[in-house]
């Protein structure tokens, strides 16, 4: 599982887990952790997310997954023409 590289944390030869040296890996797991998880207290946590009200991920996790109104307004309209 760890492999010898370059960590693409701090650009130190090293030894990696997941690209990410052992002294970058516990920082970088807690914000991917937070992330993942979406709450108002992991985002305390992890002070470099933009993303720091619950609303504000819910729009931002929609958009990710290509849930816009834009796609939805395309879908509808595909569908009328159909019929």
């Amino acid at each position: 599982m760890a492999r010898e590289g370059v960590c693409i944390e701090c650009h130190k030869e090293k030894l990696l887990v997941r690209g990410t040296c052992l002294d970058c890996w516990p920082e970088r797991r807690r914000q991917n952790v937070a992330y993942e998880q979406g709450t108002q207290a992991a985002h305390d946590d992890t002070m470099n997310n933009p993303y720091d009200q619950e609303t504000d991920y819910n729009v931002f996790y929609s958009w990710e997954f290509g849930y816009s109104d834009e796609r939805e307004r395309m879908e509808r309209q595909r569908l009328q023409e159909k019929h």
